[in-house]
């Protein structure tokens, strides 16, 4: 049981540092989506990230679902818990041919339910806010950029070779 938990605290904090780490990885640019042509936007990893259409629009589904079920786990923090749930409950919110490989609500300040998945050779992260954004953040291991996408507002291109 305490390698369990050991290991639920440690995929927590890989996915907490992935989703914030976005933040801190040195833009290569930022962009308006409207201003983004398909030519700037060549590789998978951007086509990925190009659109939140589908997420926005599931966005109450999945705090939905997340409201009527109960989480395999809690795992608490002093700021807020986080809820591990079972994966096989969100399968209709990725595309089909994903694996999911966490769901976690985070349930303090500034309220948030993230799904990470596989998608070929691509890590995502979606994260969908209780106000009503969406941030889609693509990561492709023979890429060295990780694209955020913020809300279809902005599309941030993040350079994963360089450090500040």
């Amino acid at each position: 049981m305490l390698f369990r938990k050991r290991g639920v605290v440690i995929l927590v904090g890989i996915i907490i540092f992935i989703v914030f780490s976005v933040k801190e990885l040195p833009r290569i640019g930022t962009k308006d989506l409207v201003e983004t042509s398909a030519v700037q936007i060549k590789n998978e990893t951007a086509k990925n990230a190009k659109d939140l259409t589908m997420e926005k629009k599931e966005r109450s589904n999945i705090f939905t679902v997340v409201n009527k079920n109960n989480p395999k786990e809690i795992v608490s923090y002093p700021d807020g818990d986080f809820e591990i749930y079972d994966n096989s409950l969100f399968e209709a919110f990725v595309p089909e041919e994903s694996r999911i490989f966490a769901v976690e609500h985070y349930t303090g300040k500034g309220s948030y339910v993230t799904i990470s998945y596989y998608l070929d050779a691509s890590y995502i992260v979606v994260t969908y806010y209780s106000d009503g954004s969406v941030r889609k953040s693509v990561d492709n291991p023979d890429s060295d950029e990780i694209i955020s996408n913020f809300n279809n507002e902005t599309l941030e291109i993040h350079d994963k070779t360089k450090t500040e």
